[in-house]
């Protein structure tokens, strides 16, 4: 896949006595993928959006875009005239574009009929971001920069604008405190955290790079199994008849447990290591998600 975006050893501060928000960041933005950006309040995330958005200049380094790339932008803050439906906002909003969206087009791609009609004040959260989606698609964008697009959404709602997102365009910037979301939807992921680019990888191979452990809890009263399984597993005791692993390969011990060990191990229960488990074992920093 072509690269749409490169940002090159780029360092930012808001002004010459500032600590930098941002040091020597490198990444590149692939045709095509979804990738996600993740680190706490202060991170530097919306900073570096900011840049790839063009509203600050790097002090250093260099932000790299293919040629007549377009691009859209969802806020955490937008605009619209709240005096207006839905359907006159996009319609002062196309008049914008030489070759924007119409509305029949935008309906197709973000369902907008059952709202069009209304005030953006009387928009329920999933709604106001359906529409403020459809504004950052008008010009009919290459990529597609979401800040916290899916911030205090109910899960359904969430899920509706994934779907939604991913009919849009094929290429998204995205940053998000829902890691179980970044895990499951993104391609790549870049763990950012104090101002510095820790890694960027799939969340598959970032989870794998990390080597955090999930766990398998079991019951067993065979205390021969429990020997033989010691051999070449850490095993903690949690009741007397109750014990855990902690393992990188959960679905390999289940297989083993079940297929080897049959009915004398029950009870099986496992947690795999996710992107949240990776992100701390590799920053050294928490996210609270939410």
């Amino acid at each position: 896949m072509a690269d749409l975006v490169k940002v090159e050893d780029v360092s930012f501060r808001y002004g010459r006595d500032e600590e930098y928000a941002l040091q020597n960041i490198t990444f590149s933005v692939r045709e095509g993928e979804i990738l996600g950006i993740v680190g706490p309040n202060g991170a530097g995330k919306t900073t570096l959006l900011s840049l790839l958005e063009g509203l600050h200049q790097p002090e250093s380094g260099r932000i790299i875009a293919a040629p007549n790339l377009r691009t859209g932008i969802l806020f955490q803050v937008n605009g619209y005239f709240d005096n207006l439906s839905v359907f006159e906002n996009i319609d002062m909003f196309q008049s914008m574009y030489h070759n924007a969206y119409d509305f029949e087009e935008l309906d197709r791609i973000v369902d907008l009929e059952d709202i069009k009609g209304k005030k953006v004040t009387e928009l329920s959260g999933g709604q106001r971001q359906r529409f403020f989606l459809a504004l950052s698609v008008l010009n009919r964008p290459d990529i597609l920069i979401l800040d916290e697009p899916t911030t205090g959404l109910d899960p359904n709602a969430r899920l509706m604008l994934w779907n939604l997102i991913r009919k849009v365009t094929g290429t998204v910037i995205v940053t998000s405190h829902y890691m179980d979301e970044v895990e499951n939807l993104c391609d790549r992921v870049c763990f950012v955290d104090k101002g510095r680019l820790f890694a960027v990888d799939s969340p598959k191979k970032l989870i794998k790079l990390s080597h955090v452990k999930g766990y398998v809890t079991f019951s067993c009263k065979d205390r021969d199994v429990i020997d033989e399984l010691s051999e070449s597993e850490e095993i903690s005791r949690l009741d007397v008849d109750t014990y855990r692993i902690g393992t990188e390969r959960v679905d390999d011990l289940i297989e083993t447990l079940v297929g080897k060990y049959g009915g004398n191990v029950y009870n099986i229960n496992s947690r795999k290591p996710g992107l949240a488990d990776a992100y701390c074992e590799i920053t050294g920093g928490v996210i609270e998600e939410g």
